[in-house]
C-alpha cells in the first residue's frame, strides 16, 4: 500500500492512476492543485501559514522527477484539468490580456495627469546586471534597487547618482522596502534571513524570522514601523 502523492490519503487498492512528473507540472500549470481540506491539513500539521504550505507544494511539484500515484478523488480532479488544457490556457491568456489592457489604461491616465518632469537615468557602473526589485524612500529622495549581483544600491533621485552600495547577501535578492520614516531598509533574498540596513550609515543587521525554511520572497513594514512582514509571518523590531 502507498499514499496519494497529492493529498496523502492511504490508497486502498494496489494499482492507482499514475502521472509522470512532467504531466503533474502540466496539470498544475492548467490550474490543478491541492484541495482546500489538504491545504488546511498541511497548515495545521506543519504549524505553518497557508502561503508556506502552498510554496512547499509548488517547490515539490517543480523538483519532482518520479511518477505520482493519485487517489480516486485527486485523479478525478486531475482529469478535469487534463481533459481541456487548451481551454485552461486560453482562460489564463485572457486574464493576462485583460490585466495588461487595464495596466496600460491606468498608465496612460497617470501620465496624462502627472506634472512634466525631467527624466533621469541611474548611472550603473556594472553593465548587464539585472535589477530584481526597486523601492522609493517615503520622501521620494532615494531609490533602493536589488540586483542579480547580490548587491543593494541606493540612488539619489535628483541626480541619478549612486549614493551607497550595500553588500552582504549571498543569494539572489527578491525584494527591498523602506521603513515609514525612511531610516531603515529591509532586503530579502533566497536566503533564510532578512537583512536590515541603516540607510544613513549602511550598517547591517541580520534578522532570522521564525518559520522560514526556504528563501523569503518579499517584505514590508507596518505603518508604525515597528514590525516587518516577511511573506508568511510578522517580525517585531
Amino acid at each position: 500500500m502507498a499514499n496519494c502523492d497529492v493529498c496523502g490519503v492511504l490508497l486502498t487498492r494496489a494499482v492507482s492512476p499514475e502521472y509522470s512528473a512532467d504531466e503533474i507540472r502540466e496539470l498544475v500549470s492548467n490550474g490543478f492543485g491541492l484541495s482546500e481540506p489538504s491545504i488546511k491539513e498541511l497548515t495545521e500539521d506543519g504549524g505553518v501559514s497557508r502561503e508556506q504550505s502552498l510554496a512547499a507544494w509548488r517547490w515539490r511539484v517543480e523538483e519532482s522527477s518520479a511518477a505520482w500515484s493519485l487517489c480516486p478523488e485527486c485523479a478525478a480532479r486531475a482529469a478535469e484539468y487534463r481533459a481541456a488544457p487548451a481551454v485552461a490556457r486560453s482562460r489564463r491568456w485572457l486574464v493576462w490580456l485583460l490585466l495588461a489592457v487595464a495596466a496600460v489604461a491606468i498608465a496612460v491616465t497617470l501620465v496624462g495627469r502627472a506634472p512634466k518632469t525631467e527624466a533621469r537615468s541611474l548611472r550603473d557602473s556594472l553593465g548587464g546586471v539585472s535589477v530584481t526589485s526597486v523601492a522609493f524612500s517615503p520622501d521620494g529622495q532615494v531609490i533602493a534597487t536589488g540586483r542579480d549581483d547580490l548587491r543593494v544600491k541606493l540612488w539619489d533621485v535628483s541626480t541619478g547618482q549612486e549614493v551607497r552600495t550595500l553588500r552582504g547577501h549571498t543569494s539572489r535578492i527578491t525584494d527591498v522596502a523602506f521603513s515609514p520614516d525612511g531610516k531603515l531598509l529591509a532586503s530579502t533574498s533566497n536566503e533564510r534571513v532578512m537583512r536590515l540596513w541603516n540607510v544613513e550609515t549602511g550598517q547591517e543587521i541580520i534578522v532570522s524570522p521564525d518559520g522560514h525554511a526556504m528563501g523569503i520572497a518579499s517584505v514590508d513594514f507596518s505603518p508604525d514601523g515597528r514590525t516587518m512582514w516577511p511573506r508568511g509571518s510578522p517580525f517585531a523590531l
